[in-house]
């Protein structure tokens, strides 16, 4: 789980200090600071930790050409819970995958999907 640079931690702190909850789900959030950490200091990620989500993942195809193209006012980053945007990730990864199986399939003249 990354942390993001000290960019991103303060943008998470001041998105949580004008509403602290969860934009997709609405579950109060907690800073990363104020979770429980391991044996080598490394926070243990609570379901309800806050965490920024971006408007578009890196693996989106449109990331690059959107980060040109959205306006000052146009939000690319979001409040979500950990658990939301672990399951989101998980989603979005699960239809890559999908894909990639599909496509092979294809290719090899196979149109059944083992997933």
């Amino acid at each position: 789980m990354g942390g993001g640079g000290k960019r991103l931690v303060k943008q998470r702190e001041r998105l949580w200090k004008k509403n602290p909850h969860c934009e997709n789900c609405g579950i109060e959030t907690i800073l990363p600071k104020h979770c429980p950490r391991g044996k080598k200091g490394r926070i243990i990620a609570q379901d309800h930790m806050a965490t920024i989500q971006h408007k578009y993942s890196r693996l989106h195809p449109d990331k690059r050409r959107t980060m040109i193209l959205d306006h000052e006012n146009d939000r690319r980053h979001f409040l979500w819970c950990y658990k939301c945007n672990r399951l989101d990730n998980d989603a979005e990864l699960a239809a890559i995958a999908a894909e990639f199986w599909k496509n092979i399939n294809e290719r090899n003249g196979n149109l059944e999907t083992n997933i």
